[in-house]
């Protein structure tokens, strides 16, 4: 038959008691100089800003500087423009230089001649335009002015050479 194991109350099961560390002494984060890294890096934010400001305030000048150019670069050529069509100087055969002050058969062909020198003097000015920003500023300009001008002069062309016919 089979057994049952009885219990023997002399055997008792042995515990290892834990025994835990004493918990080490942690030196603060300051120690390893996280106060120096946050200093540090708050100082490169301050410096990337004040780059990040100078660089606009660069762009800013430079652009208010190409707009002056442009300005100035059309100021010139209207000057130059309107002398070409107000000169009351006599010019080849007494004819008078300035496009407007011709009359009655001098003002025949005038149109052409206007045309011509206008696009010379137009190319005159982009050539003196620095960057690719002035030029497109300047170009829309000129042309803009030189539509008046060629307008004014086909007017005055029409006007007097019907003037001749008469």
């Amino acid at each position: 038959m089979p057994q049952v194991p009885v219990l023997n109350p002399e055997v008792r099961a042995q515990v290892t008691p834990t025994y835990s560390a004493p918990s080490m002494a942690r030196p603060p984060a300051e120690a390893f100089g996280t106060n120096v890294a946050q200093a540090q890096e708050k100082q490169g934010q301050a410096i990337q800003n004040v780059g990040d400001v100078l660089t606009k305030h660069i762009i800013a000048r430079q652009e208010r500087e190409d707009e002056q150019r442009v300005l100035d670069l059309q100021t010139q050529f209207q000057s130059d423009v309107q002398n070409r069509l107000l000169n009351s100087d006599p010019g080849e055969n007494n004819v008078p230089k300035g496009y407007l002050h011709r009359s009655l058969n001098n003002a025949k062909g005038a149109t052409i001649q206007f045309d011509q020198e206008a696009q010379q003097v137009k190319k005159q000015y982009m050539d003196m335009a620095v960057g690719e920003n002035e030029r497109v500023a300047l170009d829309k300009i000129l042309s803009a002015h030189l539509v008046a001008a060629r307008e004014n002069v086909v007017a005055h062309e029409a006007k007097e050479t019907q003037k001749a016919f008469d």
